[in-house]
C-alpha cells in the first residue's frame, strides 16, 4: 500500500513540475544585448561602419562606395585599368580638360583636376586595380564612367597599343605618289611598321619628293626606294626584288595620275614596275579633288581596277587645298587614318587570301 502511495506522489510531482515549465516558456522573454567593452573588435567595426555611411560632399567625386574600391578589397585578380590613348589630356594649373574621341570635352578643377593629372599620366600604362589607393578610388570611378580609363584584363594594354594585335604581314612596300596628302603619310611608318609588317619598303614617286623627303622615311626604320636607275645596296634589281618579296603593295595617297598609269598597265618608273611585277594584294588609296574623282576618266580608271582585282579603298572626307580658308569638308580625303590602316589592311590580307582558297 505504502509503495502505491509513494508511486502516485512522485507521479504528480512530475505532472505539476511539467505543467509550470511549458507556462514559463510561454512567457516572452526580454532579451538584453550587452552593449560591446570599449576597444572591442565589434566596436570598431561599428565605428567604420557608421562613418563611411556619414561621408557627403557637395561634389561628385566624394562618394567612398565605389565599385573600384570594392574591387581593390576582394582583391580581384586579373582586373586592370588604363588611360584611353586616343583620349586628349591638356593641364594647366589644377584645371584639367579632357577630350574623348567623340569630341566630348571634360573639365576637372581644384585639388580634383591635380589628382586627375596624377592619376592619368600612371594610367598612361597598364596598372592593377588592386595598386589603386583607396582615396582615388572615387575619381577612377568617373573616369571609367566617362570613358576616359578602360577596364579590362591582362590583354588591355596589348589591345589598345596594337589595334591588328599582331603582325600578320612580313613584307610591306608602301608607295606614295604625288597627292597632296603625301605630307602626312610619315605618320602612318609607326603604326605600319608595329602593328602590321615586320619590314617596310617605301616607294616615292617623282612627284611625291615634292611633299616628302626620303629621310623622314629610313629615320623611322624603313628603306627608301625612287630613283628606277639607282644602284642600292644588297638589292641588284629593286623592282623586282621587291614585288618578289612583298607580301602585301599599299600605294598610300594614290592620284589620279597614278590609278591612270596601273589601269593602263604602264611601267613607266619603279612603283608601276613593282605593281605590274609582284603577285601580292595591291590596296590603292586615292586622294583627290572631288571633281577629280568623281570625273568620268578617274572613275573608269578605278572601275578597271577593281576588275584587275585591286583592292580600292574608297575615299573618305577631306578638305580641297584649292578651296583655301573656304574649305568645306568633302569628298576626296584617304578611307584610312594612321589610327585604323593596321585594322584595315589585316582584313584586306584575310580576305585575299580566303578568296585564294
Amino acid at each position: 500500500m505504502k509503495f502505491f502511495q509513494k508511486t502516485l506522489a512522485r507521479l504528480m510531482c512530475y505532472l505539476f513540475k511539467s505543467a509550470l515549465v511549458g507556462s514559463l516558456n510561454s512567457i516572452p522573454r526580454r532579451t538584453r544585448t550587452r552593449p560591446p567593452r570599449r576597444g572591442s573588435r565589434a566596436r570598431r567595426t561599428l565605428s567604420r561602419t557608421q562613418s563611411k555611411s556619414q561621408l557627403t560632399g557637395a561634389g561628385p567625386l566624394v562618394a567612398r562606395s565605389s565599385a573600384i574600391a570594392e574591387a581593390r578589397r576582394t582583391a580581384k585578380r586579373g582586373q586592370y585599368l588604363m588611360r584611353d590613348p586616343q583620349t586628349v589630356v591638356v593641364s594647366s594649373g589644377d584645371e584639367l580638360v579632357l577630350v574623348k574621341p567623340t569630341g566630348e570635352s571634360i573639365a576637372i578643377s581644384d585639388a580634383d583636376g591635380a589628382r586627375a593629372n596624377v592619376l592619368l599620366t600612371r594610367l598612361a600604362t597598364r596598372q592593377a586595380i588592386t595598386s589603386i589607393d583607396e582615396d582615388d578610388c572615387d575619381l577612377v570611378d568617373l573616369l571609367v564612367a566617362k570613358g576616359i580609363v578602360l577596364r579590362g584584363g591582362r590583354d588591355l594594354a596589348s589591345r589598345i597599343a596594337r589595334p591588328g594585335s599582331k603582325q600578320v604581314c612580313k613584307n610591306l612596300v608602301l608607295g606614295v605618289s604625288g597627292a597632296v596628302y603625301a605630307a602626312h603619310v610619315v605618320n602612318y611608318v609607326w603604326p605600319l611598321r608595329y602593328q602590321f609588317c615586320e619590314r617596310l619598303d617605301v616607294v616615292l614617286t617623282e612627284s611625291a619628293r615634292h611633299f616628302v623627303v626620303p629621310e623622314a622615311f629610313t629615320r623611322l626604320g624603313a628603306r627608301v626606294f625612287g630613283d628606277l636607275f639607282a644602284l642600292y645596296p644588297d638589292v641588284r634589281v629593286p623592282h623586282i626584288e621587291l614585288a618578289q618579296q612583298a607580301d602585301m603593295v599599299l600605294i598610300l595617297p594614290a592620284s589620279s595620275h597614278t590609278l591612270h598609269k596601273l589601269a593602263s598597265g604602264a611601267c613607266s618608273d619603279m612603283l608601276s614596275l613593282i605593281v605590274m611585277a609582284t603577285r601580292a594584294p595591291v590596296v590603292v588609296a586615292p586622294s583627290m579633288n572631288a571633281a577629280l574623282w568623281t570625273s568620268p576618266a578617274v572613275q573608269r580608271n578605278v572601275t578597271q581596277l577593281r576588275a584587275d582585282g585591286f583592292y580600292v579603298i574608297e575615299p573618305s572626307i577631306g578638305y580641297a587645298v584649292s578651296a583655301g580658308e573656304d574649305a568645306q569638308p568633302e569628298l576626296g580625303g584617304p578611307g584610312v587614318s594612321a589610327i585604323n590602316v593596321a585594322d584595315a589592311l589585316a582584313a584586306v590580307l584575310a580576305a585575299h587570301k580566303s578568296r585564294r582558297h
